[in-house]
């Protein structure tokens, strides 16, 4: 009756020692009362209490995973209770482990981290799915709204929690700086950061237009006239220019000197440049060198790892987590999504009688979760046989598993219409019973101990 009960907070004095009002009122610190209740809670209910001997009760409680036992009374007395699963400590498993009426409750309960702490995905925990255990972390779901599994956002943050920020932005979404020159009647300008690159600068003049005048529209115009007829006159120039360098042997052939530094005949850098001048950009690479992204999956108890562009192709993926054989722990250790899948379940402890093939369940990251009672092995299952104080157990089958079949029992099973064609006068039989078969007309004997007949 104790289950569930927690201490008050008596301010600086501490938590206070649980009381009554804690307990309930039918809570004794010595049990004095007789009236089917543990009511000093050590697990044994009416000790001290007159009984007659042979006499049962149940015992403990039925909340949540825990299951009753049974007190047989010894003696004039109620014995200890056999066969009681008590409360355990609250695990992510779908069940009321602490036997207080509540399942899964979040402050009883430790979540494990998600496999990425870092960027926006620092802190971020596992959330308890019930009889799924722990799901494995995905998602804006997991890791909050500025995740992105691949990024893409030039915002500041390490958005797919690889440990780099902004990978191949020059600048961050809606950043702002000047550009341009202030010298002579130039203005600078400003450029914005959109899609993580500087937008192009719009050049200015610190003249003003003025409104025109007949006068000054003809001495534009005089202007115009004079720079083309100058235009002309430096063209021929140009050309007997280059007549006369032809003759002479011509203009010397373009090399690197005038290319620049960057400059191949062929290209082989991998540095983001069309370094032969043919249009193409990093022709036959694969990626820039020196560059790095993202690589591997962060899915489940995977992280992703960071490859590096060597000589325009991308190396080793490294600093990641890889897939793992599948194993009891709440985690998705092969990252297919699926928490706990393809298990192997060990067997139970007790594998004889009605627990042969019982096994083991996955209580998540609490691991296997031993086996206990009759979720475990089956509704026929006791945990202490006795033929002899309760003849229902008598049933021809090994109900506590421990290789004898009816402990206790001193005649055969006991048999109803639903499960055998014997009728009433089958009562009495000693040491065989010969059934004769309507359908064959043989005869069969059976040896073993008598059958008793209840309606």
């Amino acid at each position: 009756m104790c289950a569930g009960a927690t201490a008050r907070c008596g301010g600086e004095g501490g938590f206070l020692t649980c009381d009554t009002a804690d307990y309930g009122a039918d809570y004794e610190a010595t049990e004095t009362l007789c009236d089917g209740l543990d009511n000093d809670c050590d697990g044994t209910t009416d000790e001290g209490c007159p009984c007659e001997d042979g006499a049962t009760q149940a015992c403990g409680s039925d909340e949540g995973a825990c299951m009753a036992g049974t007190q047989t009374c010894t003696g004039g007395t109620f014995g200890a209770c056999v066969g009681e699963v008590g409360p355990m400590g609250e695990s992510c498993n779908g069940l009321d482990d602490d036997c207080d009426g509540m399942m899964d409750e979040p402050g009883d309960l430790t979540p494990p981290a998600c496999p990425l702490q870092q960027g926006v995905c620092a802190g971020s925990v596992r959330a308890c799915g019930g009889v799924a255990g722990w799901i494995a972390c995905s998602g804006v779901v997991s890791y909050g709204g500025d995740y992105q599994a691949m990024e893409t956002l030039c915002d500041g943050l390490d958005n797919d929690c690889d440990g780099i920020v902004d990978e191949g932005c020059t600048c961050i979404d809606g950043a702002t700086q000047a550009c341009g020159s202030d010298v002579g009647l130039c203005m600078a300008g400003t450029q914005t950061c959109t899609a993580g690159a500087w937008a192009v600068a719009q050049a200015r003049s610190r003249r003003r237009a003025r409104p025109a005048t007949a006068g000054r529209r003809l001495r534009r115009r005089g202007r115009r006239r004079a720079h083309r007829s100058g235009v002309r006159a430096s063209r021929r120039r140009l050309r007997g220019l280059a007549s006369a360098l032809r003759r002479r042997g011509g203009f010397v052939a373009c090399t690197a000197t005038e290319y620049g530094a960057r400059y191949q005949a062929t290209e082989s850098m991998c540095d983001g440049f069309d370094n032969d001048c043919d249009g193409m950009v990093d022709e036959g690479c694969e990626c820039v060198t020196g560059a790095m992204q993202a690589c591997g999956t962060s899915v489940g108890a995977c992280e992703r790892g960071t490859q590096t562009c060597v000589a325009g192709s991308w190396g080793a993926c490294t600093g990641g987590v890889t897939p793992q054989p599948e194993t009891c722990n709440g985690a998705d250790d092969d990252c297919n999504g699926v928490t706990d899948d393809a298990l192997v379940a060990p067997a139970c402890a007790l594998t004889t009688g009605v627990c042969t093939d019982a096994v083991q369940t996955c209580g998540g990251a609490a691991g296997w979760t031993a086996c206990a009672g009759t979720d475990s092995y089956g509704p026929s299952f006791l945990a202490a046989e006795d033929g002899a104080a309760n003849e229902a157990h008598c049933d021809g089958l090994d109900n506590d598993c421990d290789g004898t079949v009816d402990d206790g029992c001193t005649t055969g099973p006991v048999l109803s219409e639903a499960t055998t064609s014997c009728r009433p006068r089958c009562t009495g039989s000693t040491s065989s019973t010969s059934r004769t078969s309507t359908e064959t007309g043989t005869s069969r004997s059976a040896t073993s101990r008598p059958a008793r007949f209840v309606a």
